[in-house]
């Protein structure tokens, strides 16, 4: 007979778990295990409204949703629902994210224009949220040192639209020398010995031990060190484990305001199962001493701009250096990507290009947040900002990610699905397959689904593919049919 997940924890985590809590405490924790885990999606500020998430949340089979009272936008779900093989989710209208894990951007509160470092981000769960914090004029570093998992972040950031995000493949200490007192705020959500993941992932009891737990602390206490370094004087870090040790979570807090005496704790929380409708966490939120002072970026960026000079270009594959073409080469694609605005797209391209520069990796263009420019020679950087597009024989071909970054009204043309009536066809394009231009009835009749900005705009040429008014991807309509331009690793198969 197989043991329930409650007997399968080991002794030595319980012995802890009973340190900390009381005995009645205790037995109300442990019986947690004998329950289902808790699931939760965040909508994306950016992408939503509040009336329309009501209705996404009755599409997707959640009646009634009851909220995440920590977190804003933020649900919980019932676990016989598949919000992640929806539509919506492949159009970035939400995040699929464990509640409590949405605790530690919620107590960060980063505000419009803050420029953020998120340390340890991958998947991208709390970059996302920080993104729906920081509005258009913000900063976001999101740092994974696993390159696999680097590219699952960039891919998660590119589907909710990210414009303002460059997301770097580094060690914490490459970054605390390239970013001095850079960053308003900074999270660190340490890689932990996962105690709270258990019940969501059975198979990381197996994994645990007092000596992964002694481990982690040790890396704990390496990151948070180097993360120091990046904080502004009146800015604010803050640390979060999925875990319960006392060793990663209350000892880590007290050891680095120990070895660091400019830094001050502002509030520290342990989110239990027993107590609060989430798997399990621990946040602490530090402020670092004196005065908020964003002038001060000037310097910082000649300092940055002194030590990419110095720094070896990255080789790695896979991954974009910060060497830019010349000059002319440069002014050649800018006059190839405002050519391809004016004559495919509704927005003008300095409306996109606000506070971001044109660079050019490779043949990929990017439009690079104009604060970041001298940071990223030398850095292993997996997006270097908003991907724009590739340059093909002195031709720009747009990027999936200029498409996730768009709204409905800022192209010309747009073939807009609905969930309804077009199930087929959404289906059809997520498969990679080309689409008609027409909707045909139950009738037989044929009613055009491609829509124009102006009458006399022409039908043919890139066209922006959307479901119920939100991007899709990119589709080049030719000769009554739209030709598919999903990008070929994203194609799956979906429910809806």
């Amino acid at each position: 007979m197989e043991r329930s997940l409650k007997e399968r924890l080991p002794e030595a985590f319980i012995e802890e778990i009973r340190t900390q809590l009381s005995e009645k405490e205790t037995e109300a924790f442990l019986s947690t295990y004998d329950g289902e885990s808790l699931h939760g999606l965040r909508f994306h500020a950016q992408k939503t409204e509040e009336g329309e998430r009501k209705r996404v949340l009755e599409e997707l089979g959640v009646t009634n949703a009851e909220a995440v009272s920590w977190a804003e936008n933020a649900y919980y779900y019932p676990s016989d629902r598949s919000p992640g093989k929806h539509v919506y989710h492949e159009a970035g209208l939400y995040y699929i994210q464990e509640p409590s894990a949405m605790r530690t951007v919620a107590l960060l509160a980063p505000k419009p224009g803050e420029r953020v470092l998120d340390l340890c981000a991958a998947p991208g769960g709390k970059s996302t949220q920080i993104l729906s914090c920081i509005g258009k004029e913000g900063l976001l570093v999101s740092n994974e040192i696993v390159g696999s998992r680097a590219r699952i972040l960039a891919g998660n950031l590119e589907r909710l639209g990210a414009a303002n995000a460059v997301v770097t493949n580094c060690a914490p200490a490459e970054l605390s020398a390239r970013f001095p007192s850079f960053f308003t705020s900074v999270v660190v959500d340490a890689p932990c010995s996962g105690e709270g993941m258990f019940r969501k992932n059975p198979d990381a009891i197996d994994e645990w031990s007092p000596e992964n737990v002694g481990m982690c602390a040790a890396r704990q206490r390496e990151i948070l060190t180097e993360a120091a370094k990046t904080v502004m004087p009146g800015g604010r870090l803050v640390y979060s484990t999925c875990t319960f040790a006392e060793k990663e979570d209350e000892a880590q807090v007290k050891m680095f305001l120990e070895e660091h005496p400019e830094f001050e704790l502002l509030a520290s929380e342990k989110l239990w199962p027993h107590k609060e409708k989430g798997e399990g966490h621990f946040v602490a939120l530090f402020l670092k001493r004196g005065t908020l002072n964003l002038e001060e970026f000037t310097a910082l960026a000649e300092h940055a701009g002194v030590l990419a000079e110095n720094h070896a270009l990255s080789k790695k594959p896979g991954h974009k250096s910060g060497k830019r073409s010349n000059d002319k080469g440069l002014s050649n694609i800018d006059e190839c990507v405002r050519s391809f605005f004016s004559r495919e797209l509704a927005i003008k391209y300095e409306e996109l290009s606000y506070l971001r520069e044109l660079v050019l990796f490779g043949d990929e263009v990017y439009l690079v947040p104009s604060v970041m420019k001298k940071y990223l020679s030398g850095l292993k950087v997996e997006r270097a900002g908003l991907w724009l597009g590739t340059m093909k024989k002195n031709r720009f071909e747009p990027g999936h990610a200029l498409a996730m970054a768009l709204r409905k009204e800022d192209a010309l043309r747009v073939l807009n699905l609905s969930v309804s009536e077009d199930a087929q066809l959404i289906k059809a394009y997520l498969r990679g397959e080309s689409l008609p231009i027409y909707r045909r009835n139950s009738e037989g009749e044929n009613s055009l689904l491609l829509i124009t900005k102006k009458e006399e705009d022409p039908m043919e040429g890139w066209t922006l593919v959307c479901v119920e008014n939100h991007p899709l991807g990119w589709a080049k309509t030719v000769q009554n049919q739209a030709k598919n331009h999903y990008p070929k690793g994203l194609r799956k198969e979906i429910t809806v």
